[in-house]
């Protein structure tokens, strides 16, 4: 649950209406909201065909996808104009030219973007790499960790999104 002011607001504004979606989801990004929750119930009558998903999918990526019930709650963030350089070269010819972790303040259970620019040519690629993203603490211990296949759709995202779900309990937390 959401601590503190947020915005609401429904998406589509009005049953099946594609572009009062976008034109909402377009205002949001041009008053710079970096991260939209969306609690997405199925519904014939109002969204049938996923047109909020769809609308937020052309300015935000989706980061976590959490199922309840019949309903899933889809967090999207804006990706960063800007990623710092990187200019690492792996032995199978791929590239990593930029990476970028949103400055913002993240809770325990929430969830931490990382973007990552990738180039090279799916023929590097033999089916059989893997992404792995850590979050450190201090001791250099894991607090969270991502493991997944590494494939096509990474070298062709501007940038590829990865996204670290947090523990609900992080180091140095007070137990409650």
């Amino acid at each position: 649950y959401v601590r503190g002011n947020a915005g609401h607001l429904v998406l589509p504004p009005a049953a099946n209406d594609e572009a009062a979606a976008q034109a909402l989801v377009n205002q949001l990004a041009g008053q710079d909201v970096q991260r939209v929750v969306v609690a997405v119930q199925p519904s014939e009558s109002w969204d049938g065909s996923e047109i909020a998903s769809r609308a937020l999918a052309r300015v935000y990526r989706l980061v976590g996808e959490t199922p309840t019930g019949d309903w899933r709650v889809q967090i999207y963030d804006r990706p960063p104009a800007v990623l710092s350089p990187a200019g690492i070269a792996f032995a199978n010819g791929l590239q990593l030219e930029g990476a970028a972790v949103p400055g913002k303040r993240l809770s325990p259970g929430d969830v931490m973007p990382v973007y990552l620019q990738w180039r090279g040519e799916d023929v590097s690629l033999s089916g059989n790499e893997k992404i792995t993203v850590q979050l450190l603490d201090a001791g250099n211990r894991v607090v969270a960790q991502l493991d997944r296949p590494f494939g096509q759709a990474d070298l062709e995202a501007e940038p590829a999104a990865y996204a670290l779900s947090l523990p609900r309990a992080l180091p140095g937390d007070p137990i409650a």
